[in-house]
């Protein structure tokens, strides 16, 4: 699939980042607007907010309450359309005071809530199509929660065409539009299965309808999704960045737990690139995503409200325009 030639360089970061093989472009970037030759560095959060309802109304008949033919509700948003990121670090807050993360009442599949953050985010030159690599977290699934990561390629934007239309790039509140599908996954995926060195590699292609490839699902630690003391929210940390160029290394709570070679890297011959120390790292789009299973009947479906936050003041961005 022949993605975009335009690309646009972002390091992002919460407070929590930590980067050793960035300090030349840290040490450069200042986190108020300035310019750097023909790059630009900015600072700026990140506080997007959204809501992803299987109790919606849409989702069930209205004189009988019975749920109609979709089974999940599904948001998958680009955080901004001509952004895209070496390295990124978030906290995916869930308000659990307001989600409902389980139900034993789906109408097929296990009917657990998934949170997640996509990253390696290219969409096809003609828009028609999305690939990417999703960390999904189901908090209420295992001993402490449980997560997956895997590679989608070709999944059509229609798919998320009303997520997009709802929100411009600079709005925070993502709202509650997604799209809703009978169909168990997205589409067809690549999944990752453990090395000797227990960190999880990309294999092989699994169908979406595939009962037993589906979602390998691996275990969080104790502690890795961080409850508050008054029980309100639980946060889960998740960091994506690069010590060898090219492959994305996946950290969640600091552990690292996969990598990953990019689809895309900045060329190492860009004449335009205001910090060479970044030539040859993979590049690409950051997305939010959730899928809240819909109930046999109207409220008993789930529901996910979840902030994804970064710090503003940790935050380095670097702009490059490459020649079309």
């Amino acid at each position: 699939m022949k993605m975009t030639k335009k690309l646009f360089l972002v390091a992002i970061a919460t407070a929590a980042f930590a980067l050793t093989s960035c300090d030349a472009l840290m040490a450069a970037a200042d986190t108020k607007s300035g310019t750097q030759g023909d790059g630009k560095t900015s600072g700026f959060k990140w506080n997007k907010k959204m809501t992803v309802d299987g109790n919606d109304q849409a989702l069930y008949d209205k004189t009988t309450g019975e749920a109609l033919e979709n089974a999940y509700r599904r948001f998958i948003k680009k955080i901004k359309k001509d952004e895209t990121v070496t390295n990124i670090a978030t906290d995916i807050v869930i308000d659990l005071e307001k989600s409902t993360l389980a139900t034993d009442n789906p109408k097929e599949g296990k009917g657990k809530a998934v949170v997640g953050l996509a990253f390696d985010f290219h969409t096809s030159e003609d828009q028609s199509k999305y690939d990417f690599v999703l960390v999904g977290f189901a908090p209420e699934r295992g001993d402490n929660g449980s997560y997956y990561i895997e590679r989608y390629f070709n999944i059509p934007t229609a798919k998320a065409l009303s997520a997009a239309e709802a929100m411009a790039d600079e709005d925070e509140d993502l709202g509650s539009t997604g799209f809703d599908s009978s169909d168990t996954s997205m589409g067809d995926y690549y999944n990752f299965e453990k090395d000797a060195n227990g960190v999880l590699q990309i294999t092989t292609k699994k169908a979406s309808e595939d009962p037993v490839g589906y979602s390998d699902w691996q275990n969080l630690a104790a502690g890795d999704i961080v409850k508050s003391e008054d029980g309100k929210t639980a946060t889960i940390s998740v960091e994506i960045k690069q010590e060898t160029k090219g492959i994305y290394e996946v950290y969640i709570a600091g552990t690292k737990v996969a990598e990953y070679a990019g689809e895309t890297t900045i060329p190492e011959d860009s004449k335009k690139l205001a910090d060479k120390n970044y030539l040859g790292f993979a590049n690409g789009g950051v997305a939010v995503y959730a899928n809240t299973p819909v109930g046999q009947k109207k409220g008993q479906g789930t529901k996910v409200v979840v902030n994804y936050k970064s710090d503003k003041n940790k935050t380095h961005g670097l702009y490059e325009e490459v020649d079309e």
